[in-house]
């Protein structure tokens, strides 16, 4: 998977990394210019994926205060 965001319609988007296809798309509060962070807490256990939007007045995006996390899909069946 690869995420992007960086743009200026607020939204987190989730690639296939081979395909490029879009396989999910997320509305922020606000502008996300950083990179997002994942971690598990235990080695078998759910990986997360956690992304702080707080914009940035020099490029004019929507500024706030978020820390925002996601529970990534463990991908067994």
């Amino acid at each position: 998977l690869v995420f992007h965001a960086g743009t200026v319609d607020r939204r987190l988007r989730v690639h296939d990394s081979d395909s490029g296809a879009v396989l999910a798309s997320y509305e922020l509060p606000a502008g996300l210019h950083a990179g997002p962070i994942t971690y598990r807490i235990k080695k078998d256990g759910p990986q997360y994926l956690v992304v702080a939007p707080g914009g940035h007045i020099g490029l004019g995006s929507r500024q706030g205060d978020y820390v925002i996390a996601y529970r990534l899909a463990s991908g067994r069946r």
